[in-house]
């Protein structure tokens, strides 16, 4: 037998022998993992495929009895620890065995979920560690875990098993509130979180094939991954704050991969919900109206809402915010193509994603104490970074994505290999026998460093009362690289994540224009703008939320530059938003060109989200900033506006067409007189097209062939012929004797007088 066999004999078979705690914790794990890899249990686990939860998943979360081996150590840790000790204090004693047991993870069950490869062999009971499978492992962390639950939660579950300890009490009331303070200063919760992570990070990197086994670990170990690193947090309660902290964001990171943005029982993210954190006013508290057709409008420069909102009798009042087709958004945020799958986390039984939230209620407990139980993740989030700071969060972030929070320490050292952001080399890290400059970045080798890092970036950005100006610009130092990086990826995915988080760095920067400067902009302004230029230009394939949320990084960038009045690198903001208006135009001729009409969410994306907010913001300048893009303009728009078809999605264009040619036509005012009869009769023919489908729809409905399709395509049709009235009135006004001429021209061969006398009483409001 091996030495560890023989220490656990001695050990039994002398019930007066006092064995030091950490000597018997250590024993205990080797001797669960010797006995469950003992090749007839070894068997007996490998062909187990019931499909069992955990118990900590089940309702009224009681803690089950201990196996037989388990219970023996059980016995014996409970009286070596009590040795000595007044019987009052068997709660604190209980404590200080989980910690100890906790303590020995990182030397025994640690190593045994390492490869080969990956430590070196130094004990015979390393050797046998080595060959375990999957089964096996499993069953190990599942009985250690739940030793652990015996020593160091609530609710053990009554029994008469003669393998309990005698006198025990049928339910151990030890938890979090019974901890001793004085804990033993060999229980390193950070190094224990930091273990505990690794092999989550390990377990999640290369999953099984076999759907067995997938189960097993997406719903049995790594759950009781969680679960361990939920004990070792409620075991920090009565510790110093701060001593903790670097535990409790361990520990949160590990969360966030499994919870995602919070929305399903699982770890993915979905672009619209990211957007949503950093844009709760524009998105309205729901993602499905995130670059809706009245923020569309709401920006429009001059903004047709505010003639409403100032002139009750004019006839376009109708043309309100809570107009179904106003409120939808121009993109598809449901689609799977704008959605993180995590492959580790199984989503048909959630049990993954629960016992995250429940421990990351447990760090959000211990730093806020009287907090509601009842809070979305993003509130959570928010919470634990006022309570950490944004700064360690953010920080931690960072590490995480880049391979530098657990494991070994690595040098980071850049090479020129990416498009956009230089790739991540590994220095001094041979342990693969690879060529380091082949290894992929640290998030495509390990995904699941993704979610963690953009989640808690974008709390962490969007927090509330965040004052401390160093703090906020070291947040966007850390937050800019994992963008960057994400943005030189391949995949179309990465790329939209990374845009999200230029949008919520972006976002939070203005709003911190006044309080400080912007250091990041200085440093990284020229780098981000080139990568937005190029990603503007070569996602012109990709789903339209990827092209949507890189456009709307640009026009956030944009206005960054602008309120904070900005160059960069001696190019002006108005500059910059000319050469990305260009892309983006050109975006939009290539869609139309590729089929008919071209792909209609795109242009309504690619026009919702960058070409329509940064016209608006060059129609503010008093230089005529538009000038140099209204020829470009122009091609693209008017062609849009001209399109034919009552479906939703052309309606969709045409309604952030028209917004944008407004904002064109004030940005650009002194050569448009020039192309006022181009556009004019461009406005004329849609409201005559409107007035036209409008007809058509009504015969439809009063020969009983109309549905809910046919009322939303109606409601789209007299909303668009108000858009381009108002559209008309600004041409009006803007171009004056040319656009005039063409509606004399309609006056004289069309009665339209209605329709004349709204646009002629707007046009005279706007000069006014």
């Amino acid at each position: 037998p091996s030495d560890h066999y023989k220490r656990a004999r001695n050990f039994r078979g002398s019930s007066s022998e006092t064995v030091p705690a950490m000597d018997s914790s250590l024993s205990c794990c080797e001797s669960i993992i010797q006995h469950y890899s003992v090749p007839v249990h070894a068997r007996v686990c490998s062909l187990d495929n019931e499909r069992r939860v955990p118990y900590f998943d089940l309702p009224g979360n009681a803690v089950p009895n201990l196996s037989p081996i388990c219970a023996v150590w059980h016995k014996k840790l409970s009286g070596a620890s009590a040795s000595g000790d007044d019987a009052n204090r068997s709660g604190s004693h209980h404590a200080d065995i989980a910690r100890d047991l906790l303590s020995a993870y990182g030397e025994t069950l640690h190593l045994c979920q390492r490869p080969r490869c990956d430590t070196k062999v130094k004990t015979a009971a390393t050797a046998q560690k080595q060959d375990l499978g999957v089964g096996t492992i499993v069953e190990v962390v599942q009985q250690y875990e739940l030793l652990v639950a015996h020593f160091a939660c609530h609710n053990v579950a009554p029994s008469d098993d003669a393998d309990k300890v005698e006198g025990e009490d049928k339910r151990t009331q030890v938890g979090a509130d019974n901890c001793s303070a004085d804990s033993e200063p060999s229980f390193d919760s950070e190094e224990i979180a930091r273990q505990i992570l690794e092999d989550i990070m390990q377990w999640t990197t290369k999953l099984p094939n076999d759907k067995e086994n997938l189960w097993k670990i997406q719903n049995n170990l790594l759950p009781c991954l969680l679960r361990l690193l939920r004990h070792a947090i409620a075991l920090l309660r009565e510790r110093d704050l701060n001593e903790s902290k670097p535990a409790l964001v361990i520990a949160t990171v590990a969360a966030v991969a499994f919870v995602g943005d919070g929305t399903m029982d699982c770890g993915s993210i979905n672009l619209g919900n990211l957007l949503r954190w950093a844009l709760p006013e524009e998105a309205g508290g729901e993602s499905s109206s995130l670059l809706s057709l009245a923020s569309a409008l709401d920006q429009c420069n001059p903004c047709p809402l505010s003639v409403i909102r100032h002139k009750e009798e004019y006839r376009i009042s109708r043309l309100t915010l809570t107009n179904n087709f106003l409120t939808r958004s121009a993109i598809d945020w449901t689609s799977k193509s704008s959605c993180f799958e995590a492959g580790w986390s199984d989503s048909d039984t959630g049990i993954a994603a629960r016992t995250a939230m429940d421990l990351m209620m447990e760090v959000l407990s211990i730093l806020e104490p009287k907090s509601r139980g009842n809070l979305s993740l993003f509130s959570m989030l928010q919470n634990i970074c006022r309570h950490v700071g944004v700064k360690k969060i953010a920080s931690a972030a960072r590490a995480h994505f880049f391979g530098r929070l657990v494991g070994k320490s690595v040098e980071i050292q850049p090479r020129q290999n990416g498009g956009f952001m230089p790739m991540i080399k590994r220095i001094n890290d041979d342990s693969s026998g690879e060529d380091p400059n082949n290894r992929e970045k640290p998030h495509i080798e390990t995904p699941m460093r993704i979610p963690s890092a953009v989640v808690l970036l974008s709390a962490a950005l969007s927090c509330p009362g965040s004052d401390d100006d160093d703090e906020m610009d070291t947040a966007y130092l850390d937050a800019l690289p994992v963008g960057l990086s994400l943005l030189d990826d391949a995949q179309s995915l990465h790329q939209g994540l990374g845009a999200s988080m230029l949008v919520s760095v972006c976002e939070s920067a203005c709003s911190q224009v006044e309080k400080g400067s912007l250091d990041f902009v200085s440093r990284y302004g020229q780098l981000i703008a080139s990568v937005l230029e190029e990603e503007i230009r070569i996602s012109g394939r990709d789903d339209p939320t990827i092209l949507g949320t890189v456009c709307l990084a640009s026009s956030k960038f944009v206005k960054l530059l602008v309120s904070s009045r900005c160059s960069v690198q001696g190019l002006s903001a108005t500059s910059l938003a000319r050469k990305f208006v260009i892309e983006m135009f050109n975006a939009i001729t290539t869609q139309i060109h590729t089929c008919q009409n071209g792909n209609n969410e795109r242009i309504s994306a690619v026009l919702a989200a960058g070409v329509n907010p940064i016209l608006a913001q060059l129609a503010t300048c008093r230089e005529a900033a538009s000038v140099e893009v209204a020829r470009k303009g122009l091609s693209v728009l008017l062609p849009v506006i001209g399109w034919s078809g009552m479906d939703i999605d052309t309606r969709s264009a045409q309604a952030v067409a028209l917004s944008s040619l407004v904002s064109l036509l004030v940005g650009a005012y002194p050569i448009m007189p020039r192309k006022g009869k181009q556009i004019m009769i461009e406005i004329i023919l849609l409201l005559d097209r409107c007035t036209k489908d409008t007809a058509f729809l009504n015969d439809q409905d009063a020969s009983g062939r109309s549905g809910s399709y046919t009322n939303d395509m109606r409601s789209a049709t007299e909303t668009i012929a108000e858009i381009a009235r108002f559209s008309a009135a600004v041409c009006l006004a803007v171009c004056e004797d040319s656009a005039a001429s063409i509606l004399g021209h309609v006056e004289s061969t069309q009665q339209r007088d209605e329709l004349l006398d709204d646009i002629r009483f707007v046009a005279d409001y706007l000069k006014a």
